[in-house]
């Protein structure tokens, strides 16, 4: 806590209350040096983050039709299909690598066998259906 320095002589005796003049405290400064760190450091952030990147999420009209195979799409590329978040994709991943790893076949051959997958269903599977594609 700051201690107000006396204006006047005859206020030397005088305890001066920190509440009355705070004249003298020097409590912005802190602030202002919070202040231009976070700035600082949202400037230096900014400048990383590549220039491509615009802002918002991959959405299934960045990719064209049809090129996206669920055999050999990483859980990334999957995330562009409508309706297939993170946690789905991730879930086609790890289907597709144990039942490959299980039978050595590849786990997808047409679009509805990815109702196979915990939270993929038939309406799922309409919307991405004009998206993928099977490979041998």
């Amino acid at each position: 806590m700051c201690t107000p320095k006396p204006d006047k002589l005859d206020d030397v005796d005088r305890p001066v209350s920190p509440a009355r003049d705070r004249s003298s405290c020097d409590t912005v400064a802190p602030r202002r040096c919070l202040v231009i760190l976070v700035l600082a450091w949202v400037l230096v952030i900014g400048a990383l983050v590549p220039q491509a990147f615009d802002g918002r999420a991959p959405t299934a009209t960045d990719a064209p039709p049809g090129t996206i195979d669920p055999n050999l799409a990483t859980w990334n590329e999957l995330t562009v299909l409508p309706r297939i978040g993170e946690a789905k994709a991730l879930a086609i991943v790890v289907y597709r690598d144990t039942f490959r790893a299980r039978s050595g076949r590849p786990a997808f051959r047409r679009p509805a066998d990815l109702t196979a997958v915990k939270g993929i269903g038939p309406r799922t599977v309409e919307r991405i259906a004009g998206e993928l594609t099977f490979g041998d």
